[in-house]
């Protein structure tokens, strides 16, 4: 018990949230942190080809080791992050610094609210990568090459990406 303690004050020290924190959160970040140790770690499924990830599929029951994870890479166009948070958490107000960043794929991110869909993931010479349905609850990063959806049943996604959104700047795959 006294390592979970441990790794509880160092995370929250970490987080610089101390303060912030009630007991019942302390208590449920020991609990998320024993729970995600036995947790399958296969509910991120990265969709690669010759060790560069295209995309990333997130499963319902991610597990959120310590109460935060950040499953992509930094160096990836876009962040997606999970956490886990009780009762009488509180983030404090806060903004984030403005800076450049050089877009060279934009990403793209969809959340499969309900329903359920196929996406199909290509490179950059329109070669299928990989295929794979989702169902409500999940959610897939596209990080580059290209994809296409296929609404099985009825559903709402969700989708985020770098804007302003520009209609004519999509790059469809040729037809033959």
């Amino acid at each position: 018990m006294l390592e979970w303690v441990v790794a509880f004050r160092a995370w929250t020290m970490c987080c610089h949230q101390k303060r912030y924190l009630t007991e019942n959160t302390a208590k449920m970040v020991r609990r998320g942190i024993r729970r995600s140790r036995i947790s399958r770690m296969d509910d991120v499924d990265r969709i690669e080809r010759d060790g560069v990830t295209y995309a990333l599929v997130f499963r319902r029951d991610i597990a959120v080791p310590g109460g935060t994870r950040f499953p992509t890479q930094n160096a990836d166009a876009l962040q997606v992050g999970f956490f886990e948070r009780a009762p009488g958490y509180a983030s404090p107000p806060h903004r984030h610094i403005s800076r450049k960043i050089d877009l060279v794929h934009p990403a793209e991110f969809l959340s499969i609210e309900q329903g359920r869909v196929s996406i199909t993931v290509y490179d950059e010479a329109w070669t299928i990568v990989a295929e794979r349905e989702l169902t409500g609850g999940e959610c897939i990063v596209f990080l580059r090459g290209g994809h296409a959806l296929t609404v099985l049943e009825p559903a709402r996604i969700l989708e985020v990406k770098q804007g302003p959104y520009l209609q004519q700047d999509k790059i469809f795959r040729p037809t033959t």
